[in-house]
C-alpha cells in the first residue's frame, strides 16, 4: 500500500495485481486505495471479482508481479516469504533481481541472502544502481504493446481493451 501511496504522490502511475477478486481487496482497508489506483493506474487480477483470495492466490499473484517487473529488489525475506517467491519468479523469467543481504543470522534477512546464491546480485548501496540501471535499460529497451509477440490470445485481449472485439 506505501509503495503505491508513494507513486500516486510522485505523479507517478503504479498497478495493483491482486491475489483477491477486484471486488475484495485485502487487506479490506485498502478499498480506498483500489479506488484511488483506479484512477492512476490499472488493477489487475487473475480471479473473478467476488473471490475473496486463498494462500495460493497470493502466491499466484506473485508470479504476475515477476512478469510484470523489469526488476525485483529483496530488501528483507526470511526463509518463507512471498518477496522470496516473486524473486526466484523473477530469476526464472530472466529478470534482474538485487538484495540486500542484511545481517548474519537475522532471520528477517536470512532469504535475501539465500537469493544471493540463487543468481540475486547484492544490493550495497545506491552506487550499485547506475551501472544496474543502465543495464537494464539496455536489456528491456522498447516494448510495444501492440507487439506481434503477444500471441493470439494477447491479440484479442488487445482487441477487446480497444473496444474493437468480443469479450
Amino acid at each position: 500500500g506505501a509503495a503505491h501511496r508513494g507513486a500516486m504522490a510522485a505523479g507517478g502511475r503504479t498497478v495493483v495485481v491482486a491475489g483477491t477478486g477486484l471486488g475484495h481487496p485485502f487487506p479490506s482497508q485498502h478499498r480506498d486505495l483500489f479506488a484511488r489506483v483506479e484512477g492512476r493506474g490499472a488493477l489487475v487480477s487473475e480471479y473473478a471479482p467476488t473471490f475473496r483470495g486463498r494462500l495460493w492466490s497470493f502466491l499466484d499473484r506473485n508470479r504476475i508481479i515477476a512478469g510484470f517487473a523489469a526488476a525485483v529488489v529483496v530488501v528483507e525475506a526470511p526463509p518463507r516469504s512471498g518477496a522470496l517467491s516473486t524473486a526466484r519468479f523473477a530469476l526464472k523469467c530472466g529478470r534482474k533481481v538485487l538484495t540486500v543481504p542484511g545481517q548474519p543470522g537475522c532471520l528477517r534477512s536470512e532469504g535475501a541472502r539465500r537469493l544471493l546464491s540463487e543468481g540475486a546480485r547484492p544490493l550495497r548501496g545506491p552506487e550499485d544502481l547506475p551501472a544496474w540501471n543502465q543495464a537494464l535499460e539496455t536489456q528491456v529497451g522498447e516494448v510495444s504493446p501492440r507487439s506481434s509477440s503477444v500471441g493470439a490470445v494477447g491479440q484479442k485481449v488487445l482487441a477487446v481493451l480497444d473496444g474493437g472485439g468480443e469479450g
